[in-house]
């Protein structure tokens, strides 16, 4: 299977796509891998630092995966009594 993206032109259709089709970037991926006929596997050499940050962040608002302590703890320190 020859992918035929770069770095930047796959960070642009899944942004691209998670915005017209309205899904979330990790969706996107999916949608763009089932109609390219791409396994998913293959594109992880595509996923730039600017989408894998946008990929954590929505990983984390969704609690796929754990902010870090630390990011927690400051963010439940804003709702203490002291």
């Amino acid at each position: 299977m020859v992918i035929i993206f770069t770095k930047e032109q796959f960070t642009v259709e899944v942004e691209k796509v998670a915005r017209l089709d309205k899904l979330t970037y990790a969706e996107a991926i999916v949608e763009i891998c089932l109609i390219k006929d791409i396994d998913v596997r293959d594109v992880a050499p595509l996923i730039s630092a600017p989408l894998k940050d946008k990929l954590e962040v929505e990983a984390k608002e969704r609690n796929v995966i754990k902010a870090p302590k630390v990011m927690r703890t400051a963010f439940f320190g804003l709702f203490s009594d002291e």
